[in-house]
Formats: structure tokens, C-alpha cells, sequence
């Protein structure tokens, strides 16, 4: 399985959630499932490359790091519907990175990027 059929998957399971629990957005840590395809999207994205010399290195970085995920986020009729993920960088509570899915193509997008 590739990375896009984990992000797809997870998209689809995350999503389904969402439609099943219209209520406030609970937020929680993401899991390992999660911090894997977070981690492959970041490797690959061209806002981060070169930003860490190993995949372990940012794996490291990210579970010390302040990350979050709404897995049943929904916005006002019609909007997004589905899980966003939020990293806190380590240059301050303005450095930031905001997480979600392109819903035609099931994978991960960035959905707001603010610098420190």
C-alpha cells in the first residue's frame, strides 16, 4: 500500500466519522497512522523541502512537537468537511501549518501556512 492509499483511506474512515458525529469538533493527538502520512505529505511537500535531514528526524520532531488533529471537523453549509491537522513550529505560536484534504483527489493538502 502507498502512501496516497493511506491518505485515502484515512480520508475516507475520518470523514465517514465526521458525517456520523455532526457535533462540536473534539480535538486529540494524532495517531501513528496519521503521523505516518503527515510525515511522508511534509517529506514531499515543496513548502518543506530540506527543512530535516532524515525522515527520523522529523518523526522526532513531530511527536515532540505540538500537533493536533480535528477528526470530525465540519465548517458552516456548504464548506469542509472532514479531519484538520494542526502543527505548531517550534518559532512560536504564529508559526503554523494547517492540514487537510483535497476531497476529489481523498489526500492531504495544505490548507494555511503562516510563517513565524
Amino acid at each position: 500500500m502507498n502512501i496516497k492509499e493511506i491518505q485515502a483511506l484515512m480520508y475516507d474512515d475520518l470523514t465517514r466519522e465526521a458525517d456520523e458525529n455532526r457535533q462540536r469538533p473534539i480535538s486529540r493527538r494524532p495517531d501513528n497512522v496519521e503521523l505516518f502520512a503527515l510525515t511522508h505529505f511534509i517529506l514531499e511537500h515543496e513548502n518543506f523541502k530540506g527543512a530535516w535531514e532524515s525522515v527520523a528526524d522529523l518523526i522526532n520532531y513531530l511527536y515532540e512537537s505540538q500537533v493536533v488533529v480535528f477528526p470530525r471537523y465540519h465548517s458552516d453549509s456548504p464548506g469542509y468537511v472532514g479531519p484538520v491537522f494542526i502543527i505548531l513550529w517550534g518559532a512560536g505560536p504564529t508559526s503554523m501549518t494547517i492540514i487537510g484534504y483535497n476531497k476529489d483527489e481523498r489526500a492531504l493538502t495544505i490548507l494555511a501556512d503562516y510563517g513565524g
